[in-house]
């Protein structure tokens, strides 16, 4: 018989002994157990029946460790165990408890289980309001909070805290300097908590925060971290949602943020298919430090690790706000079991560190990329700023923009950022740069680009790469002759439809592609920069860019055979394209089909296309693939399991049928599409790829510069097909309206009248008659206006140009042809054309 007594001073003696009373219960199931109550506190007397050994033990410990020391002491006297470890006063709760029988009939002493980490999960925290200021209390915040704080201090461990938003906008110094001085204690680390906590009304029912819309859930989270920044001077590393109530698009927002690598009481399952790869700390049913909510209860949580096997780490959450004497009294019992215990109390950045979580690495200040971001418009400041603020892999050093207003709020946000009015002050300013980011006006991109690349400095460029192809050329060039990068910044080919298209196109299963179609229809009155031609404005520019890059993307870039296309003005404020309308067939036969329409107003019920970017269809010979609700869905069939059709060679149809018996045996495959933002995903990915190549880690940018080449030759050659619009002006009646031509890129080659190739230039008739008109209008100043187009010669005989010209003016057809031809082909050579009449 082994029979022991114990008793506890703390009032915990009962527990003690039910603890150990069901551990030894759970791992000898066949022995007896017997026992008695004492009169003393919490005094009980157990018996077991252990054949191992026949001897009375009296205990009188304080804890369950010091009565497993004393156990484990007498056990060991007797010869009865041979611990493989040295006992300590850690370990020797798992010593007892995993003790096996060996073949010697002795006990041997396993591993010691590790003790779990806890972390402290702490809702609400706000500043005093008493008075409207901490000036009336004397305190920065509420008592309890201080409350709370004091007893960390007092037991030496550290917890998190979550604060909002709303209280960091409006508190006044005292809260910020509280907030600061516990985070450079260590003993606290601040924790996202959302921005208002407030609930919104939407369809008759009241939705929280972070179980809204992506957009209102980005806001709230993004505007906390930054208010995190500008008022307390440091970042939020945790986030926790207020109530705790999250959906499917909160994990897309938490990934976003380079800075965010904890979600406190987060979803294991929509981190993984949001592509949060922080830490996940969700709750237990098991182990709460408040149960019911708002109510610390210290025999639960208690019982619970007599009765259930603890994780590695566990949350516990808690509301100070609302604990009243007693229930700060539990608190302080819970710390002190835990602690008791052997657990480690840690904050979340600390046990991501210890887990080793995949997560930010902070870079070293000295390898990150020094950039420069030249405009800070929507691209420019919204993303791309915003981006390398987040980013441990970049260091704003420069902005430039003309708006002072723009340079004062860019450098206030970045720490050592300087502001220039002019990329020329920027080039001769004494700032050691790696990269500059270009997100101006289409029609700014070349100069910019070539000073910054003759400066030594990689560039990422926005789309469209250039105001013209000859200016492409110019770019790369530049970018060749100095041995740097040029990173088109084409990153819908990154997102994650066209990534799973590319999944559907390369699984085999349509076959043979011979019609890809994109298009994109919303009602849009763009009133911007984009809306005027002169500043290379227009949707043909803007979204088709883009959809053009993902159809060539998916095809590897073919050779195309044909091109063709159509703009319209119709909703714009201004006078560039809203309206598009091309036809490209490559060299084996497929056709991309591309549509934009942003004056189309369409039903309600069919704005779904527009946020699922748009309408894909991928048709190939043995099916279809459809975006549709976030997914590609595949209707096909296998060739090898479809009988060739029987052709009825007559002109009466038997059973006067189309189709005949034609079954065939139809099959559906599903393609999910990651759901993610254009940041976290497409912008994520590129930018990575920006460090690897600068870094050495890879060998090519993800958008390789032929490829934006040839993504600027077919929107040039879409321009010139559409007839009448350029980007250097609107030709009407066969007289330029507006502005001075550029060159022509007479090299192109572009399908004439006849579907032939021009073997000297690859113009079609109308380019040379609009070329011809606008040298000879500059050869012959008396050249006149003319009401309607110009009609090129059919008779070699004709002579060029008709009506009231002397006769010492007049050019025949064939020496015209040949006199236009030789400009056109020294015309590369000039930076001017200038003729003398």
């Amino acid at each position: 018989v082994w029979r022991y007594a114990i008793s506890s001073t703390d009032g915990q003696g009962e527990l003690y002994i039910n603890e150990i009373q069901a551990k030894l219960q759970k791992l000898y199931p066949k022995f007896d157990v017997a026992g008695e109550t004492g009169t003393g506190l919490g005094r009980r007397t157990n018996v077991c029946n252990n054949r191992l050994a026949r001897q009375e033990l009296g205990l009188v410990p304080h804890s369950v460790e010091d009565t497993l020391k004393t156990t484990v002491d007498s056990a060991m006297a007797l010869g009865l165990i041979t611990p493989k470890l040295k006992p300590s006063r850690v370990s020797l709760l798992s010593h007892f408890l995993c003790a096996r029988r060996n073949s010697q009939g002795r006990i041997d002493v396993a591993e010691p289980k590790r003790p779990p980490d806890v972390v402290l999960k702490f809702n609400g925290c706000q500043p005093e309001q008493r008075g409207g200021s901490s000036s009336s209390t004397g305190r920065a915040v509420p008592e309890n909070w201080q409350r709370v704080v004091d007893l960390l201090a007092e037991r030496g461990i550290c917890a998190s805290i979550g604060i909002r938003g709303r209280h960091l906008e409006s508190a006044d110094p005292a809260f910020s300097a509280w907030c600061r001085s516990l985070h450079e204690s260590g003993t606290v680390e601040f924790w996202n908590n959302g921005f208002g906590g407030s609930l919104r009304a939407v369809d008759g029912r009241d939705v929280e925060e972070f179980n809204d819309e992506p957009e209102r859930q980005r806001e709230s989270f993004t505007r906390t971290q930054q208010l995190a920044k500008d008022v307390l001077g440091f970042p939020l590393h945790s986030f926790g949602a207020p109530f705790n109530k999250i959906n499917k698009d909160t994990a897309c927002v938490l990934s976003e943020d380079p800075d965010c690598r904890a979600w406190l009481f987060g979803n294991h399952q929509l981190a993984k298919s949001g592509g949060f790869t922080g830490l996940v700390l969700s709750p237990s049913k098991d182990f709460q430090l408040e149960c019911p909510t708002h109510t610390p209860n210290a025999e639960q949580l208690i019982a619970a690790f007599s009765k259930t096997d603890t994780p590695a780490y566990m949350c516990l959450q808690g509301h100070p706000s609302s604990w009243d004497d007693r229930e700060f009294a539990a608190f302080g019992c819970i710390v002190d079991f835990l602690l008791k215990r052997g657990c480690n109390f840690r904050t979340p950045s600390a046990l991501c560190a210890s887990l080793h979580c995949p997560g930010p690495t902070p870079v070293p200040a000295q390898d990150r990329i020094r950039v420069a971001i030249v405009g800070l418009g929507r691209a420019g400041y919204d993303f791309h700023f915003n981006f390398c603020m987040k980013s441990d892999s970049f260091h704003v050093a420069a902005v430039v923009d003309d708006q002072s207003d723009r340079r004062l709020e860019a450098c206030a946000r970045a720490p050592g950022c300087v502001g220039f009015a002019s990329c020329g002050e920027l080039w001769v300013a004494d700032i050691r740069l790696e990269l500059v980011i270009i997100a101006t006006p289409t029609h700014l991109h070349e100069p910019m680009v070539v000073g910054a690349l003759e400066h030594g400095c990689h560039v990422v460029l926005e789309k469209p790469m250039a105001a013209s192809l000859h200016a492409c050329d110019r770019m790369i060039a530049a970018s060749e002759r100095s041995g740097r990068h040029i990173f088109v910044y084409q990153s819908l080919r990154l997102e994650s439809h066209c990534l799973t298209a590319r999944k559907v196109v390369d699984s085999g299963l349509l076959g043979p592609l011979f019609t890809i179609r994109r298009s994109c229809n919303e009602y849009r009155r763009r009133n911007d920069w984009q809306a005027l031609h002169k500043y290379g404005g227009g949707m043909l520019n803007n979204y088709g860019s883009h959809l053009l890059d993902q159809m060539l993307f998916l095809l590897g870039y073919p050779t195309l055979s044909s091109i063709d296309c159509h703009l319209w003005s119709v909703a714009t404020q201004g006078d560039a394209d809203d309206v598009v309308k091309a036809w490209c067939t490559s060299a084996d036969g497929v056709l991309l089909d591309l549509e934009i329409n942003t004056a189309a107003v369409l039903p309600d019920d069919q704005q779904q296309t527009r946020k699922e970017k748009g309408v894909w269809h991928l048709c190939g010979k043995y099916g279809t693939a459809v975006l549709q609700g976030g997914e590609f869905r595949v209707r096909y069939f296998d060739p090898a399991t479809v009988p060739n059709a029987r052709l009825a060679d007559c002109l009466a149809a038997p059973d006067r049928s189309y189709y005949g018996d034609d079954k065939i045996p139809w099959k559906e495959q599903v393609f999910k599409v990651e759901e993610e933002t254009q940041k976290q995903g497409a912008g994520k990915r590129f930018y990575s790829n920006v460090c690897d190549v600068l870094r050495g880690r890879s060998v090519e940018p993800l958008v390789p510069l032929r490829e934006a080449r040839e993504l600027m030759r077919v929107l040039e050659v879409c321009r010139r097909k559409a007839g009448g619009k350029a980007l250097w002006g609107e030709v009407h009646g066969g007289s330029l309206k507006e502005g001075r031509p550029s060159v022509p890129e007479f090299e192109e080659a572009v399908i004439n009248d006849a579907g032939a190739l021009n073997s000297h230039t690859g113009w079609c008739r109308r380019q040379w008659f609009h070329a011809g008109e606008w040298i000879l209008r500059r050869a012959f100043e008396a050249l006149p206006d003319t009401q309607g187009p110009l009609v090129w010669p059919r008779r070699s005989s004709v002579l060029y140009p008709h009506g009231s010209f002397p006769s010492n003016q007049q050019v025949r057809a064939e020496r015209f042809e040949g006199f236009v031809r030789t400009l056109l082909i020294a015309a590369p050579l000039l930076n001017e054309i200038t003729i003398q009449a």
